[in-house]
């Protein structure tokens, strides 16, 4: 197994587990979220935690294909958000908090569960391109 298809497994296991919830408890999830960053401590922990896979996909080994691109774009921004969640923790809790106020006051339950389900299937897919195509 390559290190391209365990990074894919485990991005693909992060993104059930913290968007998982979005589909089955949407108010209760953006609640939690709004308490995480709510606190400026919280903030910087959700950085640094960001920080491992970002640059964990841009330390893979690079070969040519889309999929080899697309993780080390999404490695290069998620590096970029950890580093402005642990230096700017104030101003990336106004954004995010921005965001969820956004998705409470515009987005129905329903709608957010239809994020959620989307979500879900794409952390499926890309446990099942680990798994079975690469």
């Amino acid at each position: 197994m390559s290190s391209l298809a365990i990074f894919c497994i485990l991005l693909g296991l992060l993104t059930l587990v913290t968007r998982g919830p979005l589909a089955f408890a949407p108010e209760r999830t953006l609640a939690a979220w709004r308490r995480l960053f709510g606190n400026r401590r919280a903030t910087r922990l959700s950085g640094l935690l960001l920080a491992g896979p970002g640059l964990l996909a841009l330390n893979l080994p690079s070969a040519p294909g889309l999929l080899p691109l697309l993780v080390e774009v999404w490695g290069a921004l998620a590096t970029f958000a950890a580093g402005a969640l642990l230096f700017f923790p104030q101003a990336s809790q106004r954004f995010a908090l921005a965001i969820y106020d956004g998705f409470e006051n515009k987005l129905s339950s329903a709608a957010l569960r239809g994020l959620g389900v989307v979500a879900l299937a794409f952390g499926a897919g890309l446990v099942y391109l680990g798994l079975f195509v690469l």
